[in-house]
């Protein structure tokens, strides 16, 4: 009997682990490829699980920064954008949409920043219904909406 106990101590275990990698082998490739939610129609790009354990890190993820161009390069991220909750908060163009305008033949304005715009290094951020505290004294949130 002792024998038998001290068997299926080893072997739940590593075969738990085993079933358990399998599933997230399977979600990866059966569940996330194949969403059709996740299919991107410009581009032409499915989504690609390159690790197994992706299924369980989404949702998780609060903040996303990015910046294209320049943070390899000059080791330089600008802020002048940002949405938040779906809203788009900052003036300015993207490295992003600069490069789609020049590719589709467009004309890129870029625009003079307010003299009332921050200015420091990484941060051109600017938008009046954010920026010197204009949303604080705000009582009807949906005025700070854009429409």
């Amino acid at each position: 009997m002792f024998t038998l106990i001290t068997l299926y101590s080893t072997i739940i275990p590593i075969s738990l682990y085993v079933s358990i990698e399998m599933i997230k082998f399977i979600q990866s490739t059966q569940f996330i490829n194949k969403d059709l939610n996740m299919y991107h129609a410009e581009s032409n790009t499915p989504a690609l699980a390159r690790t197994s354990n992706l299924n369980e890190e989404l949702g998780q993820v609060e903040y996303i920064f990015s910046d294209k161009t320049g943070t390899l390069t000059r080791n330089l991220m600008e802020f002048f954008k940002c949405s938040i909750g779906g809203e788009i908060y900052g003036t300015g163009i993207t490295e992003i949409e600069r490069g789609r305008a020049e590719r589709s033949g467009l004309k890129v304005d870029e625009g003079k920043s307010p003299t009332t715009a921050v200015h420091e290094k990484g941060f051109n951020f600017d938008d009046p219904r954010l920026m010197h505290g204009a949303w604080k004294n705000e009582r009807d949130p949906e005025i700070c909406k854009v429409d």
